[in-house]
C-alpha cells in the first residue's frame, strides 16, 4: 500500500515526538480510514476535499487538519513518483478549522495569586512556566548542566516518559533567565545540589 510505503520512507527522518504524534494520525485517519479502502487512482480532488471537509465539520483542530493535509499530499506525491497516478489532486485542497483560538489567559493578578499560594520547588516551576514560556516536556527534561549563567539550554524533551531530542532544530537553543527568576533558581541549586546530568526537578 502506498500509504505504508510513504510511512516507511518518512518515519526514519522524524524524531521520537514526531513519530509518537504523527504515526497514529496516518495509520488511523488515512491508511485505516475510508481512504485506505479505496484505490488511490480512483480518488479525485472532489473526493479528497469531501473527505477533509468531514474533519472540518466534526471540529478538527487546526494542527490536526494541517497534519492530515501534509501527509495526504506526501502520500499522493509518493504515488505520483511511483507512477501509480499521473496527476496529484491534493495541491489545491483546503481546510480551515472551526475551532476558535483560546482567548482565556491568566491576568497578572491571577499569576500573582497563584504564585503566592506556592512555595519551594512548586513556586520555582510555575514561575519558570509563566516567565520563560517553557513547555512542560522541555522544563521537566532540564538537567543541572542546562543552567548556564543567565541562560537555560533547551536540547531535550520528555516524550512518553523518555528523554528525546527536541522536536525541531528551531526548538534547540537557549532561553534567557530574568534576574529575579535566576536568583530563585540559583538558591534552588544551592539548596539541592546535584550532578551535571541529574534532572533539575
Amino acid at each position: 500500500m502506498v500509504g505504508r510505503e510513504y510511512l516507511a520512507l518518512a518515519q526514519p527522518n522524524w524524531g521520537a515526538n514526531m513519530v509518537r504524534v504523527t504515526v497514529p494520525i496516518i495509520e488511523n485517519h488515512i491508511i485505516g480510514g475510508k481512504l485506505g479502502k479505496l484505490p488511490i487512482a480512483d480518488l479525485s480532488e472532489g473526493d479528497l476535499q469531501g473527505w477533509i471537509n468531514e474533519y472540518v465539520d466534526k471540529g478538527a483542530s487546526k494542527s490536526m487538519l494541517k497534519a492530515l493535509l501534509l501527509h495526504l499530499r506526501g502520500i499522493w506525491k509518493h504515488a505520483r513518483k511511483s507512477k501509480i497516478i499521473i496527476d496529484n489532486p491534493t495541491a489545491d485542497l483546503r481546510a480551515r478549522s472551526k475551532w476558535r483560538s483560546a482567548e482565556r489567559f491568566l491576568s497578572v493578578e491571577e499569576c500573582q495569586r497563584l504564585l503566592s499560594a506556592l512555595t519551594g520547588r512548586d513556586h520555582l516551576i510555575v514561575r519558570m512556566f509563566i516567565q520563560l514560556g517553557l513547555r512542560s516536556e522541555e522544563l521537566f527534561a532540564l538537567r543541572y548542566d542546562d543552567v548556564q549563567g543567565d541562560q537555560l539550554r533547551i536540547d531535550e524533551a520528555l516524550v512518553s516518559g523518555q528523554s528525546a531530542a527536541v522536536k525541531t532544530p528551531a526548538s534547540n537553543g537557549f532561553v534567557y533567565i530574568p534576574a529575579e527568576v535566576n536568583v530563585e533558581l540559583t538558591n534552588w541549586l544551592h539548596c539541592h545540589p546535584g550532578q551535571p546530568t541529574d534532572w533539575l526537578f
